[in-house]
């Protein structure tokens, strides 16, 4: 229901703006070449709003839609919106021609256009398939560092400048211009955003010193990945497991916010722990990191926890990589509370040097009796396990797929993009009900 009325909300609030600009010039917008841009144009400037809003990740919108979701519609809809706006400019210039109000609109439109372009090529840089020239520029861009991530951070943050142009341009239109209260309804929209955007940039990083944390321990899990064990300094808060929190560490004279999963079983009081793989950029600054440093907390976020979905009897977890760390949450909780559940682990690896909890598994399915942990070496097979990749076949090798157990089986998945969109599509051709498949998606 709250899914529904936040996508209900967020598709249909430019309707209310629409309408009141026609009754209020219903002669006017009567020609559809009247119409047709307005309408359009309204659409843009309500979803260019929005996007500050969904930028600030609210608490609230998790909780409605999930944190994936807030960040494919964040993603799409600037996309769309920048379109509907060359429309309506493309539109509007064949009417009225040049003037400084259409100027106003156009810069707005191009700063938002310059951001969503290069925050699009950067952020989605590693997914350009298999071509080698297009994974030769990734590298590259990769290298410079006005392409990091901290620097595209910076960067995003001139779709605010974007934001002022175009309300210039709303405010110098005619129907601001004659009527008070569609001005008062513009800035009522600009006003919005900058609360927003104020809280995010400003109010957000100030209040988070509550939840100042102090490195308490560094584990080492693999060469490339580290397990990080936090105390508060002030006071804790309680997350789910299978949660993640949004992590601000100040490493190497850089500060950054970034997102990861908590590995700590949520019952562990006054400690939370997470795990961190050197995948580039800022993470690999992480062997730095030292006991004594502090941390700020925002979170906990997202859904992606079994707590969730009672409905479910069997789990089924299935893992790639780093994403092996909120399974780990999940099954150090179980251990403290539901030690007798049936769970199965799959947990898709490149070779053994990459089996990250392999000694705490061994040790979590001895008190877990009925948990059995199957690893998959896409490389190097080394011991137990299953050599190439976590497909179809592999699944009903492993899982009891019959239809009189099916439905009470709850399917989660976490890894790599690929490797998640290829599990999704395998789970759906053996026919297992979206209902009883759980994942969160998002790059950062």
């Amino acid at each position: 229901m709250r899914k529904a009325f936040f996508y209900g909300t967020y598709f249909l609030s430019p309707m209310i703006m629409i309408r009141v600009l026609y009754l209020n010039s219903p002669l006017k917008y009567s020609s559809w070449s009247m119409f047709i841009p307005m309408m359009v144009g309204v659409m843009a400037y309500n979803w260019f709003v929005w996007q500050f809003i969904l930028s600030a990740r609210p608490k609230f919108l998790d909780r409605w839609i999930g944190f994936d979701s807030i960040y494919k519609v964040h993603g799409r809809m600037a996309v769309i919106s920048i379109g509907l706006a060359l429309s309506h400019q493309w539109i509007f210039e064949e009417i009225y021609g040049q003037s400084l109000m259409t100027f106003m609109g156009s810069a707005g439109l191009n700063i938002f256009a310059l951001v969503t372009l290069v925050s699009a090529v950067v952020y989605t840089r590693k997914y350009w398939g298999v071509m080698k020239p297009f994974q030769w520029i990734g590298n590259q861009m990769g290298k410079m560092k006005v392409f990091k991530y901290e620097s595209m951070k910076t960067f995003h943050n001139f779709s605010f400048v974007g934001l002022i142009f175009v309300q210039i341009h709303v405010m110098m239109t005619s129907s601001a211009k004659g009527n008070i209260w569609i001005a008062n309804m513009y800035t009522l929209y600009f006003i919005t955003a900058v609360l927003f955007y104020t809280y995010h940039k400003l109010l957000k990083p100030w209040i988070s010193r509550e939840n100042a944390w102090k490195v308490s321990g560094v584990h080492t899990l693999s060469k490339t990945a580290r397990e990080i064990e936090l105390k508060p300094l002030y006071r804790h808060f309680r997350h789910k497991p299978g949660q993640f929190g949004f992590f601000r560490i100040k490493v190497a004279g850089l500060e950054e916010v970034h997102p990861f999963s908590f590995t700590s079983s949520s019952r562990e009081k006054g400690e939370v722990s997470l795990a961190i793989k050197n995948l580039g950029d800022f993470t690999g600054e992480m062997d730095l990191i030292k006991t004594g440093d502090q941390v700020s907390i925002e979170g906990p976020y997202g859904s992606f926890s079994y707590l969730n979905y009672e409905e479910d009897g069997e789990l089924v977890f299935i893992a790639g990589g780093i994403g092996i760390t909120p399974f780990i949450s999940m099954l150090r909780h179980l251990a403290e509370t539901r030690p007798e559940r049936q769970v199965t682990l799959i947990y898709g690896i490149r070779s053994e040097d990459e089996f990250l909890f392999k000694e705490e598994l061994a040790r979590l399915t001895q008190v877990l009796s009925h948990t059995k942990v199957i690893p998959v070496y896409s490389q190097t097979m080394s011991g137990q396990g299953e050599k190439g990749y976590i497909d179809k076949d592999l699944i009903k090798r492993n899982i009891d797929l019959d239809y009189r157990t099916l439905r009470g089986k709850g399917f989660y998945i976490c890894g790599p993009s690929k490797m998640m969109t290829g599990v999704l599509k395998a789970l759906k051709s053996l026919g297992i009900d979206k209902e009883h498949i759980h994942y969160e998606a998002f790059a950062m």
